[in-house]
């Protein structure tokens, strides 16, 4: 599942920044009590639509793009977690919380 999630969210993390102007990702980890908390923030080019924590994608190939972070929100979920999705003009912000395990 740690794999599902931070493959998916730094392989978009990349991609996005990679054609946005300032080409940055910063990810940042922490602890907070008994939960780890992660913080990847990429640059883009646009601001992204998200409607209920649900990215929307303009992206032409819809069959086969945006399965990733649906993976990634499922498996937080299924690890009491939780991952959440914010976006600005500059930045794609994806917060993940995971409590840590035993």
């Amino acid at each position: 599942d740690l794999c599902t999630i931070y493959s998916n969210l730094f392989d978009n993390a990349f991609k996005a920044a990679s054609v946005s102007e300032s080409k940055s990702v910063d990810v940042s980890f922490k602890f907070a009590g008994s939960n780890l908390l992660c913080e990847i923030r990429n640059s883009v080019n646009k601001k992204a639509e998200i409607i209920n924590n649900e990215l929307k994608t303009d992206n032409a190939d819809k069959i086969n793009h945006g399965h990733g972070t649906k993976n990634a929100l499922k498996c937080a979920e299924k690890n009491e977690g939780t991952l959440n999705f914010y976006c600005t003009d500059e930045f794609f912000t994806a917060e993940l919380m995971l409590p840590m395990l035993h």
